[in-house]
């Protein structure tokens, strides 16, 4: 058994990709211009890599003379690339993710599953967006805005053009203004359809099923024991289904945390602690119920051990990142 088959991801993991997305926003405005555009946020649906994804709260799609801006870091982080910023040269970073940074990425846009066919934005907010100065490098290169265009901070993130996203990136960005839908493969998912598309050769690709009939006799099947490998399995899956949601609320509520002013932000960690103790609520249930389940049928509980001890890493770091907020 992988007893690490639960600790893909961590709470803290997530929760320091979530405030990656707003890291933009305590140096970009500082560089702002004065002016502000009033605009009005439309409600869009975002597919990436054939799946819809919603935009974190605080996170929005809006227009300024005919063209759509976009948050430069969700719409990277959608197209399974990493994101950086220099403070001191005021620079974007968008580049391809190292592998452990691809396995987070993916996690977080797992999060972020939208429902198709339905809005990933709000539509009809208004907002005030302010003009801000930054220099942009993907891939290495260095990339400018079109003349008479800008890049926006609304709630400390940077906006730029869809166009401009996909010239730069060097993939199809698509927008049907009908549908109010925008459409993207990224690099890493063509790539990935490709090599399964040269595996389809082989087999009929048919779900095998199996003709032998039901097994009978012998007793009944519910007296049997359970296997350690099955009381594990069952109680990492839970877990796991756990680690999700819980990584899913907080990161919203340490999203909603940016932009505001100190009395909300002091709301905000209450409400993020009182969430971490209801993850750790159902935890306890989980783990108690599967140490009972190995203590009644002989098995070790030591796993039990490993499990409270990842959790609480994970606790502790969640805690602190709110406390920080």
């Amino acid at each position: 058994m992988n007893k690490t088959a639960w600790k893909r991801k961590g709470i803290a993991a997530l929760l320091f990709a979530a405030l990656g997305l707003s890291l933009l926003a305590n140096t970009a405005g500082a560089a702002a211009k004065t002016t502000q555009v009033n605009v009005q946020t439309k409600a869009v649906q975002l597919v990436f890599d054939g799946k819809t994804l919603s935009l974190p709260t605080g996170q929005h799609v809006f227009s300024i003379n005919g063209t759509n801006y976009v948050p430069v870091r969700f719409i990277s982080y959608a197209l399974q690339k990493n994101v950086g910023w220099n403070d001191k040269t005021k620079t974007v970073t968008v580049s391809d993710p190292t592998k452990p940074e691809a396995v987070m990425l993916n996690e977080f846009l797992m999060n972020l599953a939208g429902e198709a066919g339905k809005p990933s934005s709000k539509g009809g907010l208004k907002l005030l967006v302010t003009p801000v100065q930054a220099k942009f490098v993907f891939d290495g290169s260095s990339k400018s805005l079109p003349k008479g265009q800008s890049a926006y901070n609304v709630n400390g993130s940077i906006y730029v053009p869809i166009r401009f996203m996909s010239e730069s990136i060097g993939t199809d960005i698509g927008w049907d203004g009908k549908s109010g839908r925008i459409t993207a493969v990224s690099p890493a998912y063509k790539k990935e359809q490709e090599a399964a598309g040269a595996e389809n050769g082989e087999g009929d690709g048919k779900e095998e099923t199996s003709t032998g009939g039901t097994a009978t006799g012998g007793g009944s099947s519910g007296s049997a024991k359970p296997t350690l490998e099955s009381i594990t399995a069952s109680t990492e899956a839970r877990l796991h289904t756990l680690e999700s949601s819980c990584q899913n609320t907080l990161m919203n509520i340490a999203l909603s945390a940016f932009g505001q002013s100190a009395e909300e932000k002091a709301k905000i960690r209450t409400q993020g602690q009182k969430a971490l103790d209801q993850c750790k609520a159902q935890f306890e249930t989980i783990v108690t119920n599967a140490e009972n389940q190995l203590t009644t049928n002989g098995y070790s509980t030591a796993i039990i051990a490993e499990y409270r001890k990842y959790f609480q890493e994970q606790l502790d770091a969640g805690k602190a990142i709110f406390d920080s907020l």
